[in-house]
């Protein structure tokens, strides 16, 4: 059964190989999206990320269309995540995509 947001979804199904400290990364929530930054690379298989802090560029207030900026926050949440099978995720088990930084807050929950 799909739960959350079909574009989370389908987003989070995208993979990279290489992870490198300071590549983007975004953690799928049920709906939203959260931009990070890798922060350490303890081995092929896990690593540890940190929330970025993202700014609203546009003003189009409750829309689903939205743009973001990104920047580094060192007082952002950390979580680690670890990967099985080429697919990321934290240790409370949401999917994260490496390579990407994006942003999404879903006003309608």
């Amino acid at each position: 059964m799909l739960e959350g947001s079909l574009t989370n979804r389908i987003l989070e199904r995208q993979s990279n190989d290489e992870v490198k400290v300071g590549m983007g990364a975004t953690i799928y929530w049920f709906s939203d999206r959260s931009a990070c930054t890798i922060i350490e690379v303890k081995s092929k298989c896990k690593i540890v990320i940190q929330k970025d802090r993202a700014i609203r560029l546009d003003s189009r207030g409750m829309s689903e269309e939205q743009d973001y900026k990104f920047e580094r926050d060192e007082n952002g949440q950390i979580y680690e995540c670890y990967c099985r099978k080429g697919v990321w995720k934290t240790q409370d088990k949401q999917r994260v995509v490496i390579g990407k930084r994006d942003c999404y807050y879903d006003f309608s929950i």
